[in-house]
This record gives C-alpha cells, structure tokens and sequence, in this order.
C-alpha cells in the first residue's frame, strides 16, 4: 500500500464497520477502479475482508488508460479479480452481482477538454451499459458517480441537491458537465425501470492517489511546490471552493451505497471552509511550512475557462438520511496529502 496511506485505509473502515455485514460473501463490481478513488475503495473492501466470515469479491473493471500500476500492486491478490474493459461497449458477467461503483469517467479538465467525445459517451453510453447490467441482476444495489460540475455557476450558495441545473451546454466544461447531467435522467429511467441506484455528486474531492498530473487544483498546487515552482492561479484567483478529504469522501460513498434511496442524488463533500484559490495557496503555505511562489495567470489554451465562480455543498439530506459528517480539517488533509505527495510526486 505504499501509493497510499495505512492509516486513511484504517480510519475509513473503522467509519463503516456498522455496514460490514452489508457486504459479506457479496460481488462487487467497481468500474474505473485504478483512478484515485477506485484504489480507495479496492484497499476499504480488502481490509474489511479481514473481518468478514465469508470475504467480499471484487471485480475491479477498467480500461487502463491511465495507470496499469495497479496490476503490479494487485493483481494476484485473493478475492480481486481484473478485467480489462472500455463500459462503452456492452459488458457481460455470468455471475451474481450485489454491487455496482460506477467510477468510469474522465474527470481531469485536461482530458475532458482533450477528448470531448469520449468524456461524454463514457458518461452515457457507458453509463447505460452499466445499469443494463444491474438490470439483469435482481436486487443489485448501483452507485453511479456524477459531479458537483452539474450545478455550472450555482443560483444557490451553500448547494442543495434541488438546486436547478447552471450547467453551460455550449460551454467549454459541456461535455462532461451536461454529460453528467444526462447520466443523472439515464439513472432515473432506470431506478422506474426497478434498478436501486443512488446518485452521487461529489465535491473536490483531493487526498493521496491523486496523479501528479490531474491538473486539478490541489493536486497541481503540490506538484508545483515540491518541484519549487510558481503555484500558476488562474484569472483573478478570487473563484472559491470547499474541498473534501478522500477519507471523509469514501466514508460519505459507502453510506450512501448501503442507505441511500434510489433515484436520488447526495452532496458529498466537505461544506467549509469555502476559500478562494488564492487564500488556498496561501494556506497551503502557512499550514505546510513552506515558501509559495504564487502567479496570477489568464486561462492556459488547454484548460476549459468557464469555471464557477463558486461552489459549496449543503449537505445536510447526507447529514439527515446517512448519519454524514466530514471530520477531516483542510490543514489536516493537506498535511496528509503533502506528506503522501513528498513521496510520490518526485518518481516519474
């Protein structure tokens, strides 16, 4: 486990050991499991296995477009097996499945801005393919990954899950934004066809995992400060954020699997503290000890511009209906994050 920390792995399985039995002896079907938060949750089940009388089984699916490390790491583990497929092209599996984490999908601004198409066939075509497949598995219990991106510039700050849809259709962002909210009305149709499936909109999202080249903002800020470069903040740096530490993350996704209702959608994420990106790189600085060159730059050519000026969760339908509540501060998170990142982000 060394890309990433025992100690996260251990905090989040002493979280939700209430829903351990929820997955004894179950199938497990996680797509896009060797990005960020599919190693997460493949390390979550493999401790909980050491406490279950029959262990869970694990098919981890992804194409391995970005990272075949995991192999290397995983693959003769016991009860995890991988299969190499791209969702957008129907999937079989002869074999009973409990559940589904449907975490394919291109999240990375430069990559969805690179490869417009795929960004939104993965989340539309791949994402029918997938509940055509719960379809056939009476009972399977769906977790289907959207984004916080659907809100676009949110008519309500903090953000409650009715909050109207802001997302620009013409707008740079399009394809994955709006291509979320279509995965969104694809789950519905099928939660009236009878499949459970809950909805997640997770917001920013950061911890260990995360690729030294995920170009978002955390992950870049850290890349740039352990190679002692200018922190880049783009426009006026002024445009705010809440960020969400994995821990507190995959605490909030596993409650939301287990209890949450069909056809309805969950803010998880971390409420406060809502800062701005320059008072980010300054807290990055205070909070880590270290010197931050700090820039001021316009958009680069291959980032999409149109970012929201603001964006922070009501989370309180997951405090009510998932017993949710973040525990993990932004310094704390950072100083694991950092501490993981030293490691990690100086190999190529």
């Amino acid at each position: 486990m060394s890309f990433l920390l025992k100690s996260d792995i251990k905090e989040i399985c002493e979280n939700i050991k209430y829903f351990r039995a929820d997955f004894e002896g179950k199938t497990i079907l996680i797509t896009g499991a060797s990005g960020f938060l599919g190693v997460y949750f493949l390390e979550t089940f493999l401790l909980l296995n050491k406490n279950l009388k029959k262990p869970c089984k694990i098919i981890a699916v992804d194409n391995f477009l970005a990272s075949e490390d995991i192999l290397k790491n995983f693959g003769s583990t016991e009860n995890i097996k991988f299969i190499k497929h791209d969702i957008n092209e129907p999937f079989q599996y002869d074999e009973r499945i409990d559940y589904i984490i449907n975490l394919a999908g291109l999240a990375n601004p430069y990559f969805y801005k690179k490869f417009p198409l795929e960004t939104i066939r993965v989340s539309t075509i791949g994402t029918e393919n997938i509940l055509k497949l719960a379809l056939k598995n009476d009972g399977c219990k769906v977790m289907m990954f959207s984004s916080s991106e659907v809100y676009g510039d949110p008519l309500k700050i903090p953000t409650t899950e009715d909050t109207p849809c802001q997302a620009l259709p013409l707008g740079d962002r399009g394809v994955y934004d709006n291509g979320k909210i279509i995965l969104e009305t694809i789950c519905k149709v099928y939660h009236q066809m009878g499949v459970h499936v809950v909805i997640i909109r997770p917001f920013n999202v950061y911890g260990p995992n995360s690729n030294k080249y995920d170009f978002r903002v955390i992950p870049n800020f850290l890349t740039k400060i352990i190679s002692n470069k200018h922190v880049s903040i783009y426009d006026s740096g002024q445009h705010t954020r809440t960020f969400c530490y994995v821990v507190d993350g995959i605490i909030g996704f596993t409650k939301a699997l287990c209890k949450g209702k069909s056809g309805e959608a969950y803010n998880i994420g971390n409420p406060s503290p809502e800062i701005s990106m320059l008072n980010l790189a300054k807290t990055m600085e205070k909070t880590l000890k270290i010197p931050v060159k700090k820039e001021l730059i316009s958009y680069p050519s291959d980032y999409p511009s149109s970012q929201p000026n603001r964006r922070c969760p009501d989370i309180s339908k997951a405090q009510k209906e998932l017993n949710y509540q973040p525990q993990i501060s932004l310094e704390e998170g950072l100083k694991r994050f950092y501490g993981w990142a030293k490691e990690n982000y100086t190999k190529e």
